[in-house]
């Protein structure tokens, strides 16, 4: 009796260290192969606008940015690591970036973004960096974080000479882990792209990188110029030209040469799985329904999940400028009621009476319209692929 007690204690103890140890593995297999373009959903109807508008139309940037996925796919199909293991001569450092600067108040789903990068990542190192950090960082483009007034440019300008001195992985604020980084260690660099309804661009807001990569100098290097080119204070958008998105997107491709890079752009379900339109279900996730929206969402290759906090535009007029607040009309009565959408807002109009309703959409809006009674609804789209949802 004592020898079976002995065996099967021994057993128990097997098996909580094989459910530990499978606990401690991420969930992603590295065989799991995803196809690029599916992971972009390419092919799904909501995405058939945007697809059309940034990458189909018979215009220069759009043969630019198809030409460029095609590349980056490539990119992507030789060096995924669900295929091959990458081989390169040096890691990158295990080091966590996130930077916050100015008066504002992080946004709360910062604090998740915290706790995850612990969770996933005990043995490495974290760093925030604020306001503090930056008189003895003598940044190369310092006139330039000083002339800004945008902290998501100051941010931006930061995070290059971050990565570039030191190296290692730049998270924005509002990205939670869903499982470690570190099979990502071996490249040189790696990116990752956004969702489609948002331009498809190689996003910034999270970068791994060795220290002193000429793409992260070329970052550095080209500021100047990209502030000389793009910069108006009156229109809060050139700061994807000056030190964002597209600034980055440059750099990056200007080394996509030969395709024996040891760098690769995941991707969106890798860490975009929220479209741009789902900003506000990410932003109350707290809401049960909402949490299992975006659980749906999540695919099993899905290391980080980035919710949209958009703390730079978050006060009404930027998101108004930018086409993002949501817009719903509702007529009970006579009165004629005009919806003017120049942007992407999602506008619904509940009509529960006998009033004229005219929506105009100049952008990208997906339009609802509920008529209860008799009133005349008129939706009139100078985008001849706007979305319309008639009930």
């Amino acid at each position: 009796m004592k020898r079976i007690k002995i065996v099967y204690y021994m057993s128990l103890l097997a098996l909580s260290s094989v459910l530990c140890a499978k606990q401690s593995q991420p969930a992603f297999h590295r065989a799991h192969k995803v196809d690029f373009f599916t992971s972009m959903e390419w092919d799904t109807k909501k995405n058939r606008f945007f697809k059309e508008k940034y990458f189909l139309a018979n215009t220069a940037p759009a043969k630019k940015m198809l030409e460029m996925y095609h590349i980056l796919k490539g990119l992507y199909d030789k060096n995924d690591f669900s295929q091959k293991a990458v081989q390169g001569e040096r890691v990158i450092p295990k080091i966590i970036h996130q930077v916050w600067v100015g008066p504002n108040t992080p946004p709360a789903i910062f604090k998740e973004s915290q706790k995850s990068i612990q969770k996933y990542h005990p043995d490495w190192q974290y760093r925030l960096w604020t306001d503090a950090d930056i008189p003895e960082f003598k940044l190369q483009n310092q006139k330039f974080y000083d002339l800004s007034n945008n902290y998501g440019e100051k941010a931006d300008i930061l995070r290059y000479e971050i990565l570039y001195r030191y190296g290692g992985v730049y998270l924005d604020a509002d990205f939670v882990c869903l499982q470690p980084l570190d099979i990502l260690s071996q490249y040189d660099v790696w990116v990752s792209i956004q969702p489609l309804d948002c331009g498809g661009e190689i996003a910034n807001g999270v970068i791994g990188t060795l220290p002193g990569h000429p793409i992260l100098k070329d970052c550095i290097d080209t500021i100047e110029d990209d502030w000389n080119a793009f910069h108006d204070k009156k229109n809060n958008l050139s700061v994807f030209d000056v030190a964002g998105p597209r600034h980055f997107q440059r750099s990056f491709m200007k080394f996509v040469k030969t395709g024996t890079e040891n760098f690769i752009a995941f991707p969106r379900s890798f860490f975009y799985p929220l479209d741009h339109k789902d900003r506000l279900l990410g932003l109350n996730n707290h809401n049960n329904k909402n949490g299992q929206k975006i659980k749906a969402k999540i695919k099993l290759e899905c290391f980080a999940i980035h919710y949209w906090a958009g703390s730079w535009w978050g006060n009404k007029q930027n998101e108004e400028m930018l086409g993002m607040s949501q817009v719903t009309v509702a007529s009970k009565g006579t009165s004629p009621v005009t919806v003017v959408s120049k942007g992407t807002s999602p506008v619904t109009v509940v009509s529960k009476g006998t009033s004229p309703v005219t929506v105009v959409s100049k952008g990208m809006s997906t339009v609802t319209v509920a008529s209860k009674e008799t009133s005349t609804v008129t939706v009139a789209s100078k985008e001849p692929k706007q979305p319309l949802i008639k009930i």
